[in-house]
């Protein structure tokens, strides 16, 4: 090999580490298409990123972004969902707000699964902070209102109002018990169950008035509670 050959080697050798770009520097361009309106060059960018990370960290602050930017500026919703979906496998490095921000972000784009283990993972570190009960009742309502499993649902009320029954969300878990077994599940023993707990636990609640009701007509159509019959001939 002569002279000539080696120093054209060497000169493509600096050429190419001088135009290599580390997973950070790929970050911070990411980052600077991104506040300038480039979303579809970020995105590039962070990808790119993503296929060479150096650290979790770094993987984490990718899936975050991309998340976003799919979410929040390309109106992509199913990569919005992959990329939020992936962030609750650094859980080890998520801090509570985090992981509640992903439990919200989750449910708001219909990535429930993803949002229940973000729920999970907030409340098995976090669940006896101040924001426990809320975490919780929001937790139960992903699985009665969104996910549709009424048997996990009925076990997240439980939960509510056995482990924090003194809070603002302990009655209105009882009470969603209740009514969900009443109107949802068609079990008035255990409806009746439920709401005979609220009364005995929550006898100054202002929903008695709202649990009486629904204990006096258990099992009634509409047309059988005289209290709604103005209700039903308005609507014939």
């Amino acid at each position: 090999m002569n002279n000539r050959t080696i120093t054209s080697l060497i000169l493509s050798m600096i050429l190419l580490i001088s135009c290599s770009k580390t997973v950070d520097e790929q970050i911070a361009i990411a980052k600077e298409n991104a506040a300038k309106g480039n979303y579809e060059k970020s995105v590039e960018k962070y990808e790119k990123a993503l296929k060479n990370i150096e650290t979790d960290e770094q993987g984490l602050e990718i899936e975050m972004a991309l998340g976003s930017i799919y979410q929040e500026n390309l109106n992509n919703p199913s990569k919005a969902k992959f990329h939020y979906a992936s962030v609750i496998n650094y859980a080890e490095y998520l801090d509570a707000s985090t992981l509640r921000e992903m439990a919200k972000k989750n449910t708001s784009i219909e990535n429930y699964d993803a949002a229940g283990r973000a729920y999970d993972l907030w409340l098995s570190k976090h669940g006896k902070t101040d924001l426990g009960a809320s975490m919780a009742y929001e937790r139960a309502e992903l699985y009665h209102k969104h996910i549709r499993d009424l048997n996990k649902a009925a076990e997240a009320y439980k939960k509510v109002y056995n482990e924090y029954a003194n809070s603002p969300f302990g009655p209105k878990a009882a009470f969603s018990l209740g009514y969900m077994y009443a109107n949802e599940l068609n079990d008035m023993v255990k409806a009746a169950e439920e709401y005979t707990k609220f009364l005995k636990n929550y006898p100054d609640n202002e929903m008695v008035p709202s649990v009486e009701f629904e204990m006096k007509y258990l099992g009634k159509t509409l047309e059988e509670i005289p209290e709604l019959q103005h209700l039903m001939s308005k609507q014939s």
